[in-house]
């Protein structure tokens, strides 16, 4: 059970904290990928250079990722200024707060489309 967890979420969790590039769909084709590739391997006795099934299930999942980032939507500016600063400083010094979210009229964002 713990394999077929870490198979899913080691990349989310590390890559998602850590790289900007990271996205919504890679993380969805990670878990599936991962996931998926774990279970095979533990229901065929895939074990190359006898490592543990774990192994298959990390690498795949990783190649998701990395995939399912690529051919996704990249996240928005706005996002990434909440989690990595790049954004402009507010004079409070938070990125997220103020102009950002709020169009230069004054008015709220329209809502987005938040499909895949």
């Amino acid at each position: 059970a713990f394999g077929g967890l870490e198979s899913a979420f080691l990349w989310i969790f590390l890559l998602g904290m850590f790289w900007k590039k990271a996205n919504r769909s890679g993380a969805i084709w990670a878990i599936l990928g991962g996931t998926l590739s774990y279970c095979l391997a533990m229901a065929l006795g895939i074990r190359p250079l006898d490592l543990h099934p774990i192994v298959i299930g990390i690498a795949f999942s990783l190649a998701f990722f990395l995939l399912g980032t690529h051919f996704g939507r990249p996240v928005e500016r706005e996002v990434l200024a909440c989690y990595f600063a790049c954004g402009e400083r507010k004079a409070d010094g938070d990125p997220c707060r103020g102009a950002s979210f709020v169009q230069r009229n004054g008015s709220q964002p329209q809502a987005k489309d938040t499909r895949i």
